[in-house]
């Protein structure tokens, strides 16, 4: 029931400022057009809006590249709606102010070069978002830790979180991921979550998996959950197509990856492991684990610092926020999480949270970029 009434909320919202942007779009329309037929308008623009919600559904009855053009579009569109909201808002603001004031006189002449211009601004907003969110970074850190590691003097670690590996995210692109992270030589990759978007189907049809077993890492490919490897199926299943491609799975698990260096994987924050009443503490994990040696941990959301700090962590890795994918929600959620992006020390303790690689929903990526982490990690 919870659920239902949680759709019911968010698909109210999501209409209204379809309804909002559509009757702004239609007037802006009208001033350039004042023939257009209406009936058109809306047919096109409420196919538009929908064609998301009609894509998935679709699946099960459309053919398979209707039902995937629909869903890519509508993905773009979220972006669409999101700044066209924001800045249609931001104008009829202005039109209140000037109401009261007088200070500009509309014409017919302002309101088309107004509605062309916030055309204008909408499109140059989603292009270089998609062209940010296609072409990915290299984000390089140095980290100190006052430890030990047998006779290695440091170790190159390349952490990705949120490839969301699916239809949007798809194999060519997943392909060059593994090509950018061997061209960084590294010793060991971590993989931080949301590795696969909301359907598993697609990742196993396309056998995805395959691409991780070109990654090119001594020490080994590991990784942990993310809320989207729940969404998008059975986490065991998924674990075993991960198993494929040669990455460790770690659910509340740890491994020694090198004399002295451990790695530790958290289960998912927002979920718990199948037959367990409540989430494993890090301390329990690490029951019997030498605290002399380094411990990197990686956990998905960045909610859980003190724990892991507490415990003993040197380093944690986590994804999640997206750096707030599409400005200005960056500042949303630096307000939620103790860290939403880059690096963070305190002491001896030190965590790194990525934007991620992929994307979720819109394919775009305004004020921030596509990344993977390049870290080296010295020890004294």
């Amino acid at each position: 029931m919870q659920y239902l009434i949680f759709f019911v909320i968010v698909f109210l919202i999501f209409s209204l400022t379809n309804w909002y942007i559509g009757v702004r779009s239609w007037q802006a329309l009208m001033a350039w057009f004042p023939a257009a037929d209406h009936r058109i308008f809306i047919g096109v623009f409420c196919l538009l809006s929908f064609s998301y919600l009609l894509g998935r559904v679709g699946a099960r009855f459309l053919p398979g590249a209707a039902a995937n053009f629909m869903t890519i579009a509508g993905s773009y569109w979220m972006a669409v709606m999101f700044y066209g909201f924001l800045i249609l808002l931001f104008i009829d603001i202005l039109r209140l102010v000037n109401h009261f004031t007088g200070l500009v006189t509309p014409d017919i002449i302002i309101l088309k070069i107004l509605g062309a211009a916030v055309l204008l601004v909408i499109v140059s907003i989603i292009g270089l978002g998609a062209w940010n969110a296609r072409h990915p970074v290299v984000t390089h850190y140095d980290v100190t830790i006052s430890k030990q590691a047998g006779n290695m003097e440091s170790v190159k670690i390349v952490m990705v979180s949120d490839i969301h590996a699916g239809l949007i995210l798809n194999n060519g692109r997943l392909a060059g991921l593994v090509d950018l992270i061997n061209a960084q030589n590294p010793d060991v990759v971590l993989l931080a979550g949301d590795m696969i978007d909301e359907d598993v189907t697609l990742f196993a049809e396309e056998k995805m998996a395959e691409n991780f077993c070109r990654l090119q890492a001594p020490l080994g490919v590991f990784a942990c959950l993310g809320n989207h490897e729940y969404y998008a199926g059975n986490v065991s299943d998924i674990e075993q197509y991960l198993k494929r491609g040669q990455v460790v799975l770690l659910r509340d698990q740890t491994a020694e990856i090198a004399p002295g260096i451990v790695v530790v994987g958290r289960e998912n924050a927002e979920q718990r492991i199948e037959g367990s009443a409540e989430l494993v503490s890090l301390e329990d994990i690490l029951t019997g684990i030498d605290k002399n040696k380094t411990l990197i941990a990686l956990d998905h959301i960045p909610s859980r610092l003190g724990e892991a700090q507490s415990a003993g962590v040197d380093l944690l890795l986590c994804g999640h926020t997206h750096d707030g994918q599409l400005w200005p929600n960056n500042y949303l959620t630096s307000k939620i999480f103790p860290i939403s992006y880059g690096y963070l020390q305190n002491g001896a303790f030190n965590a790194i949270v990525s934007s991620g690689f992929g994307t979720w929903g819109p394919p775009v990526r305004v004020g921030n970029r596509a990344e993977i982490v390049d870290i080296t990690v010295h020890f004294e």
